[in-house]
């Protein structure tokens, strides 16, 4: 079974996958992540897997709600 060094563990079944937690955390189905799944060692310093681009995301539907307060407030001139 296929384990990454830095995956978030659901529960002792399985590991999610990246497409999963992508659903789970409200990106769209298309999103393509463009580096590898993990990375390990030295590579770490040159290019961020797919897990961890993940995890440093904001999610898309948050992004989204921010950017309607901001514009909000802009719009009735409180910021």
């Amino acid at each position: 079974m296929f384990i990454p060094d830095d995956a978030c563990h659901y529960c002792d079944l399985r590991t999610l996958i990246v497409r999963e937690m992508a659903r789970v955390q409200s990106f769209p189905n298309n999103f393509k992540f463009l580096s590898k799944v993990t990375t390990g060692g030295q590579m770490r310093n040159f290019e961020v897997p797919q897990y961890t681009q993940l995890g440093n995301a904001v999610l898309p539907l948050l992004g989204f709600a921010l950017r309607q307060a901001i514009n909000d407030l802009i719009f009735f001139g409180l910021l």
